[in-house]
């Protein structure tokens, strides 16, 4: 029995990929975690955990009438200087990516590293695309010029996506579509590297989603996202089938080749004629 470390909700399917609660990822294996995959964890932990808990507080207000429900406290104006000590604020400046001649390269990289998460462009939430069975919510990405210069930001191809419960999914979309993106920064030797991307809202704080990582296996999973299309035989030949509209649900595909080491950890055995090494792809299987 698996229990969820955001919402507390234990499942029977110690196999389960989201939580059915609250939709946490279970994507990672602590044992196996470098130190810097266990921060970016720890911090999408505490983050997520920061949404289920807004989003609870959110839930019991909604079920109170109206006459019961408190009016929010005025908001004080805050000073320009405190809004921009906030950690995420699209004031923030993008630090010089360059070392200094007076820098030495530690201090370069303690430099980068850290500092406040940055603006690095806008994300438009996609609800024509949302899928109300995983909460993927995929993204159109518009990133700022700078980060050109930064190893590691998703191109054009990547199919970015925060996942969020239908219920908060919605609160985001309704308060606005569009949002501002940032990407924490991290310098090895000299150069300047994306660590990780996240998404701010008004429900919080998103990290960004590229690959899913399937927990037996650690295969790394993109995903597809759906849409229509036509499929059938244009050229009317004897036997084939009237051209027709189709319409594709999105989904998950493996991102490389499945090896064979990935093959024995779901069947308990290895079909290759050439078992050559875990690391080469599986073959004889269909």
């Amino acid at each position: 029995m698996a229990t969820c470390p955001v919402c507390k909700m234990q499942t029977e399917n110690d196999n389960e990929r989201l939580c059915p609660s609250c939709g946490w990822e279970f994507r990672y294996i602590l044992g196996g975690m470098s130190p810097e995959e266990e921060g970016i964890y720890n911090r999408k932990l505490g983050i997520s955990r920061e949404n289920w808990q807004m989003l609870q507080a959110f839930k019991k207000q909604q079920k109170q009438p109206r006459s019961d429900r408190p009016e929010p406290p005025a908001r004080k104006k805050e000073p320009e200087s405190a809004t921009e000590n906030t950690l995420y604020s699209e004031k923030t400046p993008v630090p010089d990516l360059t070392r200094d001649p007076f820098e030495t390269v530690k201090e370069f990289e303690a430099r980068i590293s850290g500092h406040k998460p940055v603006p690095a462009g806008k994300a438009t939430l996609i609800k024509e695309k949302y899928d109300i069975e995983t909460g993927v919510f995929p993204l159109e990405i518009s990133w700022d010029d700078w980060t050109k210069n930064v190893k590691g930001i998703p191109g054009p191809d990547s199919d970015l996506h925060v996942v969020a419960e239908r219920d908060l999914a919605r609160a985001i979309y309704e308060a606005g579509p569009e949002y501002p993106l940032f990407v924490r920064l991290k310098a090895r030797e000299e150069s300047v590297f994306a660590d990780a991307g996240e998404l701010s809202t008004v429900k919080g704080v998103f990290p960004l989603n590229d690959v899913l990582k399937e927990p037996v296996t650690g295969m790394e999973l993109i995903y597809v996202p759906g849409g229509t299309f036509m499929m059938g035989d244009t050229f009317k030949d004897s036997g084939g089938s009237a051209v027709g509209e189709v319409r594709l649900d999105g989904f998950y595909i493996g991102k490389f080749p499945v090896t064979q080491g990935e093959w024995k950890k779901v069947t308990g055995n290895n079909p290759s004629n050439f078992k050559k090494g875990d690391e080469y792809p599986v073959e004889q299987v269909s």
